[in-house]
């Protein structure tokens, strides 16, 4: 009777510990952008506002396509649509190209991001990436677009 209780003990703190890990709660690597754009482009994305980590190998993409069309898509890594949102309408802001993103991504990697939780581009037309360093700091970086001058870096 005694041995069950342990493991349901050390289950618990196992789920425990993960929860409340900073670097495992809704982020992906750095690394992992190449294969989302990638993932991106053969959906039909052109252009993006968002990128979001939703956690393991689940992520979404918010953007447009070549026909102006409004996509919200949840994708894995391994390319399959978890959940679509098509929106015709004429609401298209210049999104981020997938240039753009890799630049961004670069930048956020030279002040020591490892992981991300978002990239999107804001009202303002500035870039926003959130994430984590690899030491589990919240980082978050707001780029110029036009220039990709580094304009905040916020660490916690």
């Amino acid at each position: 009777m005694k041995r069950p209780l342990r493991y349901a003990f050390a289950t618990a703190l196992l789920f425990a510990l993960l929860a409340c890990s900073p670097t495992h709660a809704d982020s992906m690597p750095l690394d992992n952008i190449a294969r989302i754009l990638e993932i991106g482009k053969q959906y039909g994305f052109d252009s993006y506002r968002s990128i979001e980590a939703e956690g393991g190998n689940r992520f979404e993409l918010e953007g447009w396509n070549a026909s102006e069309r409004r996509l919200e898509v949840t994708f894995d890594l391994d390319g399959r649509v978890l959940e679509e949102e098509i929106k015709r309408g004429s609401d298209r802001k210049r999104g981020l190209t997938d240039d753009e993103i890799l630049e961004g991504v670069a930048i956020a990697r030279e002040h020591g991001m490892a992981r991300f939780e978002e990239i999107e581009l804001d009202d303002r037309d500035r870039i926003e990436i959130e994430g984590r360093a690899s030491d589990g700091t919240e980082l978050e970086l707001k780029l110029e677009r036009s220039s990709f001058t580094v304009l905040d870096v916020d660490r916690d």
